[in-house]
């Protein structure tokens, strides 16, 4: 079997940790030894007959009844035979990979009706063609890294002080000044799809605020926007890319330069980021293999890589669409404690303390967008508040009449969302 696809699977879709993976990889390899391939079996039943084999009852245990399978067991028949037939249940679920064909059938994303920050970097990288290269420098870079980056983070007045200090000319800073109002006023209206409860622009977290580059890694960057903003044909746009990124950019890897390769050209350049790398081992079937991803000089070689699974095998242009998958992805597991989490457990002794700097609206924007707070999450921080700004399960259960370890599952899921919309980790 593909034992590091099926591993990683494990640790990255089903969430366990390391010693559950290992052992239940290891519960597949034993299988092996007295049936053979997994992948083979699968592909000839999808070890319908090997999972009946491994079928045995608290009953046959009592009346001392042989197995079916032929696996030696040391110690108590049933919970051995369970542990085999779990993990080979996880090893079926791995092999159906249910999400790919909704991956593969997701509708497009239309760029400019989602998100007002494709038009942005758009403007943002016309008015930087109009200015001498020579010029520009790392505040250019960041004014165009911000425009990429969700409104929740800095705010309106953040954006408009990096306007004017940027290089740009005078011009041209009144022009993109103009632009960003016209999209925010758009988005006060929820005119864009992607604005749900309070306004925002922008699609993505950050965890910093300027970039420890310097002019001339600045410049290389934004020469390469500058470039393939004028071209149309995708193969040329990647060969400019890969050209310009062999080579290192100081202060900068992969994510923040996808997001901004992203906006400019949605439909060529796919956004890596913690989401996309736990999730890609779901493409790895599809000859999907991501080469060390948060190297930036590794960017194209993996974008190709995403690109040509895309162009022959999907329905969507827009890569937004898949990003927005995988972010879905990380809460595979949210309504179900996952195998090897002990649903009994609860600890009342743990708190968490540490800021993780947003501001007061940035949570209340965090509040109202259903793709964060979802179903009785809201009612769950309610209960938070109520309690003086934290509680314990004991205490939840208590007033809710449910049992302590009920409320694991959902709050491991919700800190993970907000993990992710704010990129802190």
């Amino acid at each position: 079997m593909n034992r590091e696809g099926f591993s990683k699977w494990l640790k990255t879709i089903k969430k366990l940790d390391d010693g559950t993976c290992k052992a239940r990889t290891a519960n597949c390899l034993r299988i092996e030894k007295y049936y053979g391939d997994l992948d083979e079996i699968y592909e000839n039943d999808q070890c319908a007959f090997l999972f009946t084999d491994l079928t045995y009852s608290t009953k046959d245990n009592a009346n001392n009844i042989p197995t079916k399978h032929k696996i030696p067991i040391d110690g108590n028949k049933y919970t051995g035979t369970q542990t085999l037939r779990s993990a080979l249940k996880l090893f079926i679920e791995f092999k159906e990979n249910r999400l790919l064909p909704d991956i593969k059938s997701m509708s497009d994303v239309v760029a400019d009706e989602h998100d007002g920050s494709y038009e942005l970097i758009r403007e943002t990288v016309n008015s930087l063609a109009n200015t001498p290269i020579e010029r520009l420098d790392v505040p250019d870079l960041e004014l165009l890294y911000f425009m990429a980056v969700g409104t929740w983070k800095g705010g309106e007045k953040f954006r408009l002080e990096k306007i004017k200090k940027s290089n740009l000319p005078i011009e041209e800073k009144e022009h993109l000044t103009a632009v960003f109002n016209r999209v925010v006023e758009k988005a006060k209206k929820h005119e864009y799809q992607n604005t749900v409860g309070q306004w925002s622009v922008g699609m993505f977290g950050t965890g910093f605020y300027s970039f420890r580059s310097d002019k001339e890694n600045a410049q290389k960057f934004l020469s390469l926007c500058i470039e393939i903003s004028k071209i149309d044909d995708e193969d040329k746009i990647l060969d400019s890319a890969e050209e310009a990124l062999k080579t290192s950019i100081k202060g900068m890897q992969t994510a923040a330069a996808s997001i901004i390769l992203h906006c400019l050209k949605p439909n060529v350049f796919p956004v890596i980021n913690n989401a996309m790398v736990e999730a890609a081992v779901l493409l790895e079937g599809e000859g999907v293999t991501l080469t060390k991803p948060k190297e930036l000089t590794s960017y194209i070689q993996n974008a190709r890589s995403i690109k040509k699974f895309r162009d022959e095998k999907c329905q969507f242009r827009n890569f937004r669409a898949l990003d927005m998958k995988f972010w879905d992805v990380s809460e595979l597991e949210a309504d179900q404690e996952d195998e090897g989490f002990d649903p009994n457990f609860v600890d009342d002794e743990i708190t968490y303390n540490e800021d993780i700097g947003i501001t007061k609206e940035q949570w209340l924007a965090m509040l109202t967008d259903k793709d964060v707070f979802k179903g009785k999450d809201r009612e769950l921080m309610l209960h938070f508040y109520n309690s003086g700004g934290q509680t314990t399960a004991s205490e939840l259960a208590a007033e809710t009449g449910q049992h302590p370890s009920s409320f694991n599952a959902p709050v491991v899921a919700l800190a993970k969302r907000v993990a992710n919309y704010t990129n802190c980790r």
